[in-house]
């Protein structure tokens, strides 16, 4: 690789062609494989672009992953062939190419003695400059643990079909299963003969998970190509706080104990081999023809696996201190969301991204995973979350009723599903069907713990109805009105607001309940003026769970259809640049009136923190000198390291 710096995954569509953008600048970037559908639309949208006749659309999702690879690697080819045939004349892609790599890079510093050369001389550093080009690597991630209906299993296969000589980036967790899909593939293995042409990225964020996932790899004579480790909490999309340990510590731990990691899996990886060599002999013997023997000459890797890492790295400062630890690269995400050139979003995106503010970035509920979310508050998707718990909450008169608003979405991809003990088939969290009868559950608890906490019999009347309606409170000795309102009436009261806290209920009560309201409003401040100390006690208990189990209803209608927004930023900005073609008699309809025009579907975007320190787009020239510390900074002198702000994230938990 000719940069240190690399681009990983972001979200589903972020980077889901960023290698045609920037990989024949030598940059490395990552494609998400888990919206195979995505992908499809990407490859018919550029096919339009460029006039290309690329066939009809693929129907299975193996097909769809291998084709756009391959789609990926034939632009990218094509352009990096094109640049290299480009001359050096101080302002053409082929300069950039060079302009932006680090100052004490060798490639940058022969680039920068061809200008103090004439003539013939002149024109064989060109060349021979030129035949040490190289395009930035195409790598695909997937997420291990999303394995509905084997979409884990699929990408695999789709990536090992395709034409792609680059790397598999496993994130998300350990899932054997995956692994032994892998070891399927012969191209994944280093032989006599050739490396590995399509190589094994882990993921992780821990020594103690890279130990064990390499160990199982070299078990079955994989060798591990890059050990990249991700911050567990400064990071963008999903957090995991499990280890909290800081990002400093956990590469330190790396790097001491490289040597170790590398010993151990060239150990297993060797036996493997002789395991192999042993089982073809005696298949070969068997069958009496030693040259027909079906034996891979599989051999352990002569050098130990790359290290990087990645999570809030974006200013030349950090980047600088976790190279000097003796890293191999580090992962840029966050600040590349302002590059058009590097990333795929529609330009209303951008806009907010540009508008961000760093306290806009909060730690959510929004995955189906159930796994903290980091999440851009200003996102179209918080947004509608926003306001379908503002609807929840609302009294009946004032409920809009607006379908959009309805707690839940329809689930449309199921990449999210997950085997859930009350259903009988695989649900998403974030779908309508489980978050309906989600609400439905909590409101059964929270009426169990009141009983009980009551010491008495069960809350009169039917099973409580959803949260924001009016529902049956009664006690005999606390609740003398039995329909209150949730949403009103329950903001954690202090102990003199409970004294006249029963009173107050009164105001949240139905329109056609208030004749029944004033009728017992007397009765229930006299008591409110001099209550018994139990009751007082009782009733706070009573706020106190229902404070409880509010939180929880919250939580569930914040849940985002994450598979399907955090991919609809691309959709808008394939809908933005072309394809008149592919969507020509929509915009027909709409012109004739035959049908209403197309609303933007919800975005989810999930940048680190980092984000409100960059305040505009920014063009790759800049942000990658700005990364390398060789151009003018793009963040405030003032802004934090990533190294304290994971410390204070950590803190704060």
């Amino acid at each position: 690789m000719v940069h240190k710096i690399h681009i990983p995954v972001m979200g589903i569509c972020y980077t889901a062609d960023t290698p045609i953008r920037v990989a024949h600048l030598g940059i490395t970037s990552v494609i998400s494989l888990v919206d195979d559908g995505l992908l499809e639309e990407y490859r018919m949208a550029y096919a339009e672009r460029l006039g290309l006749d690329l066939g009809s659309p693929q129907t299975t999702r193996i097909g769809r992953i291998r084709s756009y690879l391959d789609f990926v690697a034939d632009e990218v080819e094509r352009k990096f062939t094109r640049l290299c045939a480009e001359r050096f004349d101080g302002g053409s892609d082929k300069d950039l190419y060079f302009l932006m790599l680090p100052l004490d890079s060798r490639l940058r510093v022969e680039y920068d003695g061809i200008f103090a050369k004439t003539g013939l001389a002149r024109i064989a550093a060109e060349a021979a400059l030129t035949e040490k080009m190289e395009p930035g690597e195409i790598q695909a991630n997937i997420m291990v643990g999303l394995n509905h209906e084997e979409a884990a299993f699929d990408a695999v296969r789709g990536f090992a079909a395709s034409k792609v000589k680059g790397a598999l980036v496993l994130s998300a967790g350990v899932n054997l299963a995956v692994f032994e899909e892998i070891a399927k593939y012969k191209d994944f293995y280093r032989t006599r003969d050739r490396a590995p042409s399509k190589k094994i990225i882990l993921k992780v964020s821990d020594y103690r998970s890279a130990l064990v996932q390499g160990r199982y790899l070299a078990k079955k004579g994989l060798e591990v190509y890059e050990y990249r480790i991700e911050s567990g909490v400064n990071c963008g999309g999903h957090a995991f706080f499990e280890s909290k340990k800081l990002l400093l510590d956990v590469i330190r731990e790396f790097v001491e104990k490289r040597k170790e990691l590398f010993e151990t899996t060239r150990a297993m990886i060797t036996k493997f081999a002789q395991s192999q060599v042993a089982s073809a002999d005696g298949a070969a013997a068997a069958a009496g023809n030693a040259e027909n023997a079906p034996m891979l000459e599989i051999v352990p890797p002569a050098s130990p696996a790359r290290i990087t890492a990645q999570g809030g790295l974006c200013t030349p400062e950090d980047i600088e201190k976790i190279m000097s630890l003796g890293i191999d690269g580090v992962g840029v995400g966050t600040p590349f969301l302002l590059v058009p050139q590097a990333t795929s979003m529609d330009k209303a995106t951008r806009r907010m991204l540009a508008a961000a503010a760093p306290e806009d970035v909060y730690i959510s509920h929004a995955s189906p995973l159930e796994i903290p979310f980091v999440n851009l508050r200003t996102s179209t998707a918080s947004e509608l979350c926003r306001k379908k718990v503002e609807e929840f909450f609302a009294p009946e008169s004032e409920k809009s009723n607006a379908p959009e608003l309805k707690p839940g979405f329809p689930c449309r991809q199921h990449y999210l599903c997950q085997k859930i003990p009350e259903f009988d088939h695989p649900v998403c969290r974030a779908s309508r069907e489980y978050v309906m009868w989600r609400l439905a559950e909590i409101d059964r608890m929270e009426k169990e713990e009141i009983s009980s906490s009551a010491n008495g019999p069960a809350l009169d009347g039917a099973m409580p109805q959803p949260f924001g309606s009016v529902i049956s409170m009664q006690s005999s000795s606390l609740w003398e009105e039995p329909y209150v309102s949730r949403s009103r009436c329950m903001d954690s009261p202090s102990e003199n607001d409970l004294l006249g806290y029963t009173a107050r209920t009164l105001a949240c009560v139905l329109d056609n309940r208030s004749s029944h309201a004033s009728q017992r409003n007397d009765n229930v401040k006299e008591k409110s003026q001099n209550p018994a100390p139990a009751n007082l006690i009782q009733l706070r208990q009573q706020v106190a769970i229902h404070e409880k189990y509010n939180a929880l209803r919250r939580e569930t209608l914040e849940r985002e259809c994450i598979c399907r927004f955090l991919g609809n930023a691309g959709r808008e900005e394939i809908r933005e640049k072309n394809p008149s073609l592919h969507f020509q008699p929509e915009c027909v309809a709409v012109a004739r009136g035959s049908q209403p025009a197309r609303t933007r579907e919800p975005v989810t975007i999930c940048p680190n923190s980092d984000i409100g320190y960059f305040n505009r787009e920014y063009t790759l020239f800049e942000m990658m000198r700005h990364l390398y510390g060789t151009g003018p900074r793009l963040t405030p002198k003032d802004k934090p390291s990533a190294f304290e702000i994971e410390a204070r994230i950590l803190a704060e938990l």
